[in-house]
């Protein structure tokens, strides 16, 4: 199971919202590029970067950036999400070296995109599923809709997704721990790899997953607050998965 550290993207600089609310940004670092270079010391293999100017604004905004860091860690992984609304701003990004685009607002809007995407780059496509109290958010989580998490994975389960990743809003950034229990419940309804989101605050919580994951389910833990208030370090949790 992979730790995934987290990289969001506003203004240029590293933040971490709570809930995902843009008026709890708390700025981490101007530089984005130094907190990978870190993650990578610490033996990263994946690291999840999501532009919150795009997300919000529908287009990407720091794709100048994401894709510098890119271009200057080629012998890892990104996945990068934040914006991507059609072919072009996917195409752009995977033809810059990201390993993996992130797709949950248009996913929504526009299931017949994330089909078309999936069969140009299979195995490449990351399904966001974003929920708040049982009902899927999107646009940056800024907007509500009437679809369940588990609504969305039956849609697409049959496609050739690289992973799903579930967050359970109300959790990501609150350090109170991880939804499992629902997670594991959405993990069962597809064969893709789940990514689990939102809560992870200590090293108790990763191993809390691991017991759980008996049916290798989930594939990967991501961490973003927590490792940026030095809760533990990343090379401490990667420690955890090798036991």
């Amino acid at each position: 199971m992979l730790i995934i550290p987290a990289i969001d993207i506003k203004g240029g600089k590293c933040v971490r919202l709570r809930r995902g609310q843009m008026s709890t940004a708390k700025v981490f670092s101007d530089s984005p590029l130094e907190i990978v270079k870190s993650w990578v010391s610490q033996g990263a293999q994946l690291i999840h970067v999501i532009d919150l100017d795009g997300a919000k604004n529908g287009l990407p905004i720091n794709d100048n950036i994401i894709k510098k860091i890119v271009r200057s860690f080629n012998e890892i992984d990104f996945q990068v999400g934040g914006g991507i609304r059609n072919i072009q701003s996917a195409a752009s990004y995977l033809e810059a070296g990201v390993s993996k685009i992130i797709l949950g607002t248009q996913a929504i809007k526009e299931p017949s995109l994330i089909k078309k995407l999936c069969s140009l780059y299979p195995g490449r496509i990351v399904l966001a599923v974003d929920f708040y109290k049982g009902k899927i958010k999107k646009s940056g989580w800024a907007e509500g809709t009437n679809l369940t998490p588990e609504e969305v994975i039956r849609l697409f389960s049959s496609l050739p997704l690289a992973s799903i990743v579930i967050t359970d809003i109300s959790r990501d950034g609150m350090m109170n721990g991880p939804n499992i229990l629902v997670t594991l419940e959405l993990a069962s309804l597809s064969s893709i790899p789940v990514i689990v989101s939102g809560g992870i605050a200590n090293l108790d919580h990763i191993k809390k997953i691991i017991s759980a994951n008996s049916e290798n389910r989930i594939s990967g833990v991501i961490c973003g607050r927590s490792l940026y208030e030095k809760s533990f370090s990343l090379e401490e949790a990667i420690k955890v998965t090798k036991f």
